[in-house]
């Protein structure tokens, strides 16, 4: 069984959080799922609230309601809680929950705050282990192991702040990542599936690289301020994770040598394009 398996598979999760100073606190939480993104509804007033005002980092735990230990499994995640201030991103939440709990009115009052948990650690934890035909059941921490790849050289630690930032992106095959000549406001990683990169030339296309699992692309523009000088479009269905410009631009400042890194594949990949 998968992560995402899983977590369509049960319906309460246990969210950990912490005061700026440390205090923790613990409270139990209806969620729906859209992958690994979880959405809740916090009451506004609550104590949970009240600590991801101060400190969005959170832990949480899922678990199988069985009286058989040797049947027991939960799943164990790290990561970060955004609110969802944007009519539109309270949308999404609402469409989830709907399509999970048709059932249920979403409630959308000024003293509820939505928020989406962008997770970046998943744990499983089996007491019985996997047995014979039945399905294995594994966790992933892929958008650590994602920030490590990219941004070498980061301690454990900053890959987790790094990664605690990555926000998923979905494309189905054909479907656009963004078109040459416009503005870059997105850094993108790929997760599965491979993308094209290619170039527009009165009217045609001029092909210029397939990008599989742990390439990424989206930097350029980032870097000089330019428009995008080429377009990314997905060849298979695909997942992605991005960072947004701040954020992008927030680490190169921090880690120099990050820095370094990207403008060396920058100039890479400008000389490739020449030579085609």
């Amino acid at each position: 069984m998968t992560p995402d398996e899983y977590l369509r598979g049960h319906h309460l999760c246990t969210l950990a959080t912490a005061t700026r100073a440390g205090t923790p606190h613990a409270s139990t939480f209806w969620y729906a799922n859209d992958g690994l993104d979880l959405y809740l509804a916090v009451d506004g007033r609550s104590t949970t609230a009240r600590n991801l005002g101060e400190n969005p980092y959170v832990a949480g735990a899922i678990y199988d309601d069985t009286a058989d230990p040797q049947q027991a499994r939960s799943l164990h995640f790290q990561g970060r809680a955004v609110e969802l201030a944007a009519a539109e991103e309270r949308g999404k939440a609402h469409d989830v929950f709907r399509a999970k709990f048709p059932a249920t009115q979403m409630p959308d009052q000024p003293a509820v705050r939505w928020y989406r948990l962008v997770l970046y650690d998943l744990r499983a934890v089996e007491s019985g282990g996997a047995e014979e035909g039945r399905p294995r059941f594994f966790a992933v921490n892929f958008r650590e192991d994602l920030a490590h790849q990219v941004f070498r050289g980061v301690t454990p630690a900053q890959a987790q702040e790094i990664a605690a930032q990555l926000a998923p992106k979905d494309l189905a095959a054909g479907e656009l990542l963004f078109r040459q000549g416009t503005k870059g406001e997105t850094f993108f990683i790929v997760v599965t599936g491979e993308v094209e990169v290619f170039q527009e030339e009165g009217g045609r296309e001029r092909h210029i690289a397939v990008l599989g699992p742990g390439a990424f692309v989206g930097e350029m523009a980032l870097l000089t301020g330019q428009p995008r000088v080429a377009s990314v479009r997905a060849r298979t269905p695909s997942r992605l994770v991005a960072l947004d410009s701040e954020d992008f631009r927030s680490v190169l400042d921090r880690y120099p040598v990050i820095r370094a890194d990207f403008e060396r594949v920058m100039r890479a990949r400008v000389a490739e394009m020449e030579r085609r």
